[in-house]
């Protein structure tokens, strides 16, 4: 096979002499160079059984040498797998690098293949085919110090039975315990799980004894406790180790491991043993017909070949197609078959995956069996489906849980026996492997915990088979939502260029998607904004983290727009290729938060002219927030209030019935009537105020209840003052004398009686006086008032009292106040009008000089 690696790069970052280096590193694979104006053509050629296998060597062996020669990262853009004669033929018919042709084609751009080829998908670890290529690496480097490397292989004391009885689940728990404690050896430079409960371990042997130091190491990380299901298990290994001394090839080191692990094994387990070169092990096959028990080596080498079709192979079908004949080739059984349970979990399929010696060989039984799919416990692989567990029989054509017509066809075709054997993905049987043999063997412990092995690598490939089909899903659900989502979705590679646009952002920009892909996203952000944006990207995807950012983005109509964007870097383990985000239009928000702000700032320079008191108080009667009213009103200082109780403030003789009216206040939602109370002013005193409540707990924008007051004190003084007043004059009325007057408003006769001389300081024989007394004792700026009311008294309007001054005759003011009252005749004209007259000087208060006196 022949590799060839496209890999664009520039010729400023080769130093000098790193390609003579690089072909020096890669002299084994016979490598050349091939340059032109941008990029490069590395061309290898790999002896390898399968193209697969070439591919995966050739480009772990390509990377390791370029990365020794400190060359920069090459991004590997397409490589292709070609005969030498195809590859010859391409270079005769021209001199440009050969077009794509068939064979095996990897982008690393794309796909994980390479990744999950590298790593063992339940512990992490590297995997067999890495080992490998690594120990060749270290010892081809040491060149005469290749002695100072050494291989230890193990695997777990009787994990079969382990399996079985503790469950799948359970074994795959300790195997990831183990792997973990062993990678923690110091001593060790890689670990490697080679399948199933078989790992390996690279050392460099610096000293005598190294290697019996990390062996007694893994030894004693391996018999410590492990908690699974909440009981403690104790495991052993056998343990075996081959040093890099007289090797004809590198890759015998860890086989010779392997041996010495299997010797160790037959030694009884927990324990190490080195490699002795002079041991001989026979791995011919015997007839396992009769008996199918390989020796240990046998069974090492199956697991090596199942691991490496399990690596190569994308889908089960083509991974079973190797497997089917490496376990038939490894038993001596005939005839090798795939099944695979339906959707539904209820049958069992024929596939056309068989293995037999040829096409025609069983071809009865084949057909027999194409024909038919296999319920829940018909069959073995029926009884495998049902069971979870291996199953066999010794004799096909008489066992019940055969159709007849396969049972038949067995017959005919001289099969006696078969076995069966489950594939798991987790607890979940999703395929079987059966087997038939023209012999009567028998499974033994050895070869089912072989099988087991097998199969658990089979279900590896079935697991990435399932995670590639969600993940083909996820990707097309995502391009769904994408187009979808109102906010604009993008998705960029490591150096910002933008692979992925949702029709939301086309609309958005209004430019068509080819302008936008690329750096063409670059033209809509604002152009203070663009340096920025970039400088924040190149941050977050040096340090592969999300990131955050805003920035204005030019819509279809011109108008700048701020939009929030987040990203998220993208990538499989440390392979980084980009993120993924997407932007909200934050502008409306924004503004909106801005036309609050300016509308809070206007209510609270409202609220300050205003003087009004305003408090927000809970359920509970706790202050949420008072406003500068309260500050100025009361002289509490700003929020000083916030989280104390309303009631604080209240004035104790006052505090019971303001608590019966905040109760019905909170017991109701809306307005509350006013009510008239005194609160406690900073410098101690009270001042009354009115108050109205407005129960506002439910609605969202509050969810307070909202106290709005104005201080009442100057005008609760007047109203004291006025009262007091009213009863000063009661009491005047009650003890002073009461003059009594008559007017005939027809005749315009006056009368008055003796008290009203005597309040006036006049007698009635005094001139004048008898016509009208009044005339001549009011002081002249009382008698427009005077004259307003005798008009009024014509007028017919009714005059209840009214106020004058008079001069007695001792010269003294004194003030009168007069009641009186209009009668009328049958036809309601005005015809007298009669009162009473008191002096109330004494009694008087200036009711205009008590409410400029202040609070009571």
């Amino acid at each position: 096979m022949l590799l060839e690696i496209t890999a664009p790069t520039e010729n400023s970052l080769l130093a000098a002499g790193a390609l003579d280096g690089l072909l020096h590193a890669l002299r084994d694979q016979r490598a050349t160079i091939v340059g032109n104006d941008d990029r490069y053509s590395l061309e290898l050629r790999i002896s390898a059984l399968t193209e697969a296998e070439a591919l995966f060597i050739a480009t772990a062996r390509w990377r390791d040498a370029s990365q020794r020669q400190g060359l920069p990262e090459w991004r590997l853009a397409r490589s292709e797998v070609l005969t030498v004669e195809e590859f010859e033929q391409e270079r005769d018919d021209t001199d440009i690098l050969p077009p794509v042709s068939s064979g095996v084609s990897f982008d690393i751009l794309g796909d994980d293949l390479l990744p999950r080829a590298l790593q063992d998908s339940l512990t992490g670890l590297v995997n067999r085919e890495l080992f490998a290529d690594r120990v060749r690496s270290a010892l081809a480097d040491e060149g005469p110090e290749a002695t100072k490397w050494a291989v230890l292989v193990f695997d777990v004391d009787n994990f079969g039975s382990f399996n079985q009885t503790e469950g799948p689940a359970v074994g795959d728990r300790l195997l990831a315990v183990l792997a973990s404690r062993i990678s923690r050896i110091p001593e060790h430079i890689m670990v490697a799980r080679l399948g199933g409960d078989e790992f390996a371990v690279l050392a460099r042997r610096s000293a005598p004894g190294d290697v019996e130091k990390v062996a007694s190491r893994l030894l004693d990380a391996i018999r410590a406790p492990v908690e699974l299901a909440g009981r403690k298990v104790s495991v052993t290994a056998s343990l075996g180790s081959a040093t890099s001394a007289n090797m004809s090839h590198p890759d015998d080191l860890i086989r010779d491991a392997a041996i010495a692990m299997c010797i160790a094994k037959a030694d009884g387990g927990d324990c190490f043993r080195r490699f002795d070169a002079g041991v001989s092990v026979d791995v011919r096959r015997l007839d396992f017909d009769a008996d199918p028990a390989p020796d240990r080596l046998a069974h090492v080498l199956l697991l090596e070949r199942s691991a490496l079709a399990a690596n190569e192979c994308q889908e089960l079908e083509d991974a079973a197609a190797i497997v089917l004949g490496e376990v038939c080739a490894h038993t001596g059984w005939r005839v090798g078959h795939l099944r695979l349970v339906a959707n539904t979990g209820e049958w069992v399929e024929a596939t056309p995956i068989w293995h037999t010696r040829g096409p025609d060989y069983f071809k009865a039984f084949r057909k027999a069996c194409d024909a038919l799919s296999l319920g829940i416990g018909q069959g073995l692989a029926g009884r495998v489906l049902e069971t979870g567990s291996p199953s066999s029989t010794i004799d096909v054509a008489t066992s019940t849980r055969f159709p007849p017509s396969i049972a038949a066809a067995a017959a005919s075709s001289g099969i006696r026996s078969g076995f069966a054997f489950p594939i798991l993905v987790g607890n979940e049987v999703v395929a079987v492997l059966e087997f038939y043999s023209s012999g009567t063997g028998r499974l033994n412990d050895a070869l089912s915990e072989v099988m087991a092995g097998v199969c658990s690598q089979l279900a590896r490939v079935a697991e990435r088979s399932r995670a590639r089909d969600a993940l083909a899903r996820t990707e097309e659900k995502y391009r769904i939502f994408a187009d979808s989502a109102p906010m604009l979705m993008w998705m960029c590679d490591v150096d910002g260029q933008c692979t992925l646009l949702n029709s939301a952002w086309v609309e958005f920009t209004g430019r068509p998607l080819e302008e936008e892909l690329g750096e063409g996203w670059m033209a809509g952000i604002h152009p203070d904004d663009l340096a920025r944006v970039l400088e924040s990207f190149a941050l977050s995807a040096e340090k592969r983290a999300p990131f955050e950012i805003d920035f204005r983005l030019r819509r279809a109509d011109g108008e700048y727009r701020t939009m929030v964007d987040r990203g998220n870097p993208i990538g499989i383990g440390d392979f980084f290729q980009g993120f993924v985000g997407g932007c909200i239009d934050d502008t409306d928000r924004r503004r909106a938060e801005a036309a609050v702000r300016d509308s809070e700032t206007r209510l609270q320079a409202m609220l300050a002219t205003a003087g009004s008191i305003i408090t927000l108080l809970d359920a509970d009667g706790a202050v949420l927030a008072d406003y500068q009213g309260t500050t100025e009103g009361l002289g509490y200082p700003a929020g000083s209030s916030t989280g104390r109780l309303g009631m604080e403030f209240v004035h104790p003789d006052d505090l019971p019935r303001i608590a019966d009216a905040f109760a019905q206040v909170v017991a109701k939602p809306g307005l509350a009537d006013p009510v008239h109370l005194r609160v406690q002013h900073a410098d101690g005193t009270w001042r009354w105020v009115e108050a109205i409540a407005n129960n506002l707990l439910e609605y969202p924008p509050v969810q307070a209840i909202v106290i709005s007051a104005v201080d009442i004190s100057k005008r609760m003084a007047a109203e004291d003052a006025l009262a007091h007043s009213e009863e000063r004059f009661r009491m005047a009325d009650d003890v002073g004398p009461i003059g009594l007057w008559h007017w005939d408003l027809v005749s315009g006769e006056r009368a008055w009686s003796d008290e009203v001389f005597q309040i006036v300081g006049r007698t009635r024989s005094e001139t004048g006086i008898l016509t009208d007394v009044l005339g001549e004792v009011v002081l002249p700026a009382d008698r427009v008032e005077l004259n307003k009311v005798r008009s009024s008294y014509h007028a017919g309007q009714p005059i209840s009292r009214f106020q004058v001054r008079i001069r007695r005759g001792d010269g003294e003011i004194r003030r009168l106040r007069f009641r009186g009252m209009v009668l009328r005749d049958d036809a309601g004209k005005p015809i007298a009008a009669s009162g009473t007259m008191r002096d109330v000087t004494d009694f008087f208060i200036n009711v205009s000089e008590i409410g400029d006196s202040g609070a009571a």
